[in-house]
């Protein structure tokens, strides 16, 4: 008897310390579901085990940056799967303050370039850390969640925000993410896997 196997879904694994980067990851998950394409989103902090990634059409890996790192979450788990990464279609969706503030037209045009080659630094940091590169990379701006932060670390964000030309009101959360990008995101892990998505393994039982 010959039976079909459609591929799994889309892995989606998000690391975040304020919750920003797990709403991306779900607007993610959304958009890939409006087109068709299911997923499954797991807080790789949470749940260090996640899945194997060779059970999925295509992996995304959504990681916060904080002072030029990622989540050590995230490369762990990237250390830990790096060869089954590599055979796989993979995304990294970094989320930074630097990234927003490459887009935030209160900064000045010297400002913005120092921002984006900031973020461009932490990309470049998590590969040589976990000696991958992923197949596609989208920077994308995070936010300011002033209002969640403890006393001390909220001083020393609105100092760093100040200097490098990113919202500094502290009594309120902001939220900088171009959220508009992740469409495209969407779009470019449809066509990729749109192919793996619909073929279908034949085998005999």
């Amino acid at each position: 008897m010959r039976r079909t196997m459609h591929a799994e879904p889309v892995l989606i694994l998000f690391a975040t310390r304020e919750g920003h980067t797990a709403r991306i990851a779900d607007r993610i998950a959304t958009l890939l579901a409006s087109r068709d394409i299911p997923s499954v989103v797991e807080d790789i902090s949470a749940h260090p085990s996640a899945p194997d990634p060779r059970r999925h059409a295509a992996i995304v890996l959504a990681g916060s940056v904080h002072f030029g790192r990622h989540a050590r979450a995230l490369s762990t788990y990237v250390v830990t799967n790096r060869a089954a990464l590599q055979a796989s279609l993979t995304m990294l969706v970094s989320v930074s303050m630097n990234e927003a503030i490459a887009h935030y037209t209160k900064a000045t045009a010297v400002q913005r370039a120092a921002a984006r080659v900031r973020s461009h630094v932490a990309v470049d940091a998590f590969c040589a850390q976990t000696r991958f590169r992923p197949k596609h990379i989208q920077l994308i701006g995070g936010g300011l969640p002033y209002t969640k932060l403890g006393f001390f670390k909220r001083q020393l964000v609105r100092l760093m925000a100040a200097q490098q030309g990113g919202p500094t009101d502290p009594s309120r959360d902001h939220d900088l993410t171009v959220w508009s990008v992740l469409d495209s995101v969407a779009d470019t892990l449809a066509r990729a896997i749109r192919p793996e998505v619909q073929r279908t393994v034949l085998f005999a039982t």
